[in-house]
């Protein structure tokens, strides 16, 4: 029997993923083609990841989503990032969340996401 700390949600689809991450699941592993998708994350050093949290909420909450050669994400992650972030039909809302909740690991086939632990 896993107890709850240990538990690891396995999600496959972005509607997984989505209500993974609004339950605050500690541990989540991305397989499938979502891998494929969310891949970026796990390249991005941690200030970036910082940066691209902030630079799409401001996108979000201008609902300016314009073109991404345009835009700051473009500057923070470069233009080919840039591109599957905005094509990947996936929430910058739930690409937020990610970025600012979760700890991000590549682990050969699969994403590992690990809630971050807040201080305090």
């Amino acid at each position: 029997i896993m107890n709850q700390k240990n538990k690891v949600t396995v999600v496959c689809k972005k509607v997984d993923l989505w209500e993974a991450v609004k339950r605050k699941d500690p541990c989540i592993e991305i397989q499938g083609d979502l891998t494929k998708k969310m891949k970026w994350l796990g390249v991005l050093p941690s200030v970036k990841k910082k940066r691209l949290a902030i630079e799409l909420e401001k996108l979000k909450f201008s609902g300016n989503i314009s073109t991404c050669r345009n835009s700051a994400v473009t500057a923070i992650v470069g233009e080919d990032i840039a591109i599957i972030i905005f094509s990947l039909g996936v929430s910058m809302t739930l690409i937020i969340a990610v970025l600012r909740d979760y700890d991000v690991e590549i682990c050969g086939g699969t994403i590992k996401l690990t809630k971050k632990q807040r201080r305090g």
